[in-house]
């Protein structure tokens, strides 16, 4: 990882996204931005029962997506000058990974945990942004080793790199 640019971490739900960004956030004074902050702070102002909360967040996110496909970009930018170093957590929208992701400067490092719950169908989309990067490094539109792949059965063995 070069360190020059944003530093994006993906991986499905429970994967220790938030934990590592944070993690790396501190040790290389970046600022740090969770990808879904906008849907959970949106939900949980129009809704009191948290009961089931990542499902529920899940539906709502996808009904906004549907109608205002760029919320999530939108929000990240008008919280975040990503001009300046930050570590980008938890894009799982495809379409807002293209819009946010520099492939001159940016980073990646995607989380497997072997051991954890069955991906969403919206953790799906990180499998299309693993198949996007994958075809960068393919076609050499981005250096490989702008993107690392972590896979683990403890979040203990996770690397901050």
């Amino acid at each position: 990882m070069s360190g020059a640019g944003n530093l994006f971490i993906i991986g499905y739900s429970g994967s220790g996204k938030s934990t590592l960004a944070q993690r790396i956030a501190a040790l290389r004074g970046m600022q740090c931005v969770s990808a879904g902050q906008w849907a959970r702070e949106q939900y949980l102002g129009e809704h009191e029962d948290s009961t089931g909360m990542r499902e529920h967040i899940t539906a709502y996110a996808v009904a906004v997506l549907r109608s205002a496909p760029r919320t999530a970009v939108a929000w990240i930018k008008a919280h975040v000058d990503l001009a300046q170093p930050t570590v980008v957590e938890g894009v799982r929208n495809p379409s807002d990974f293209a819009h946010l992701f520099r492939p001159d400067t940016d980073d990646v490092i995607r989380l497997v945990h072997r051991g954890a719950a069955a991906a969403t169908s919206f953790d799906l989309g990180v499998d299309v942004i693993d198949a996007h990067l994958r075809w960068m490094i393919e076609t050499r539109l981005l250096d490989q080793w702008r993107y690392e792949v972590q896979e683990f059965d403890d979040h203990a063995e996770i690397r901050a790199c």
